[in-house]
């Protein structure tokens, strides 16, 4: 996620407010991981390890999902976004803004093993286990790059000239991404590098995290919105209000249901991706403040958001630093 001109806003949103009081729901906070100081970007879900990958500035945590142990110094980078384990081997890609690259690092002890050049602002990732290829959105330089985990060689970069923020695949060639500043979703086919079609996201500003779940599109926006299109036809299905700054839309395609944390009000709402609610909110679930991204263990159906408390920027529209010893990564689950 990039930060951009959000920060002031967040900062003081963020700063001595109070969870938000969600009415009791199936889903609630069933426990809090301690991880100590600093912040967080995008968390992801390795099965075959079951544990779940954070992205902390400069390094990688590890959570065991079955015992809750922590590993705070996983694998090194600059400035890391995501981490992603690569079905089929020991691997694990890193994306790194801070020298535009892609780290492929050893699974068992997050020693480096390859790089990969790529264009500026190596951000959100996802791996497209139709094509066996890693989707690597570079934000500021708009561009799609497509890598190949087994050669550790970008196949095509695709340029869609507008900042990026999240992507994701339906397993069938194509790409689905977020355009930041148009707020519009783009889908790309695989194969030809060719951008198919653009949808307008309705009343959103600024749109972060993204899922394809079920032939539906669903993108958070910053603005406090999330909306659900169609997957073949754009169309919109649903514009609802959320929590301001969400940053990941979080699908569990065992329960069917569709997650987005929000930074502001400390909750997450739920988004049914089958049935006689598809597309609408059935949920809402309180979590912390702070919490807008997340990983989500398909076993379980627990949903892992790092968070922490905030104190105000060192500066005027800077971005606000997370209090230290306050970081914490709150699991969601089934309420007793």
């Amino acid at each position: 996620m990039r930060f951009g001109v959000r920060a002031a806003s967040l900062a003081a949103a963020l700063v001595g407010l109070t969870p938000f009081g969600a009415a009791a729901a199936p889903m609630k906070v069933v426990s809090q991981i301690p991880g100590g100081n600093g912040g967080w970007d995008y968390a992801t879900y390795d099965a075959s390890g079951h544990r779940i990958l954070i992205t902390r500035g400069d390094t990688v945590m590890v959570v065991d999902a079955d015992t809750g142990a922590v590993n705070g110094a996983f694998a090194a980078g600059k400035r890391l976004h995501a981490a992603i384990a690569i079905p089929g081997t020991s691997e694990v890609a890193l994306t790194d803004s801070g020298d535009h690259t892609v780290k492929f690092v050893d699974a068992k002890d997050g020693h480096l093993l390859a790089t990969v050049s790529t264009p500026d602002d190596t951000d959100g990732a996802v791996y497209d286990a139709a094509s066996q290829l890693l989707v690597v959105v570079c934000g500021d330089a708009g561009v799609v790059d497509l890598i190949d985990p087994k050669t550790h060689q970008s196949v095509r970069e695709i340029q869609l000239g507008t900042p990026l923020e999240f992507a994701d695949v339906d397993g069938h060639g194509h790409v689905f991404v977020n355009e930041s500043e148009k707020a519009m979703v783009a889908r790309i086919d695989m194969a030809t590098g060719a951008v198919q079609a653009t949808w307008a996201l309705s009343d959103c500003r600024g749109p972060t995290g993204l899922a394809y779940a079920q032939g539906l599109v669903i993108s958070a926006c910053g603005s406090g919105r999330a909306v659900v299109l169609d997957a073949t036809s754009g169309a919109t299905l649903g514009s609802y209000k959320v929590g301001g700054f969400p940053d990941a839309v979080i699908f569990d395609p065992v329960r069917h249901l569709a997650y987005v944390p929000s930074a502001l009000s400390g909750d997450m709402v739920a988004i049914a991706t089958s049935g006689a609610q598809r597309g609408q909110i059935v949920e809402t679930i309180a979590t912390h403040l702070g919490a807008r991204t997340g990983a989500l263990d398909p076993r379980t159906g627990k949903v892992y958001l790092p968070a922490a408390d905030y104190l105000p920027p060192a500066k005027p529209g800077g971005r606000p630093q997370p209090k230290p010893g306050t970081f914490r990564v709150v699991v969601v689950g089934e309420g007793g």
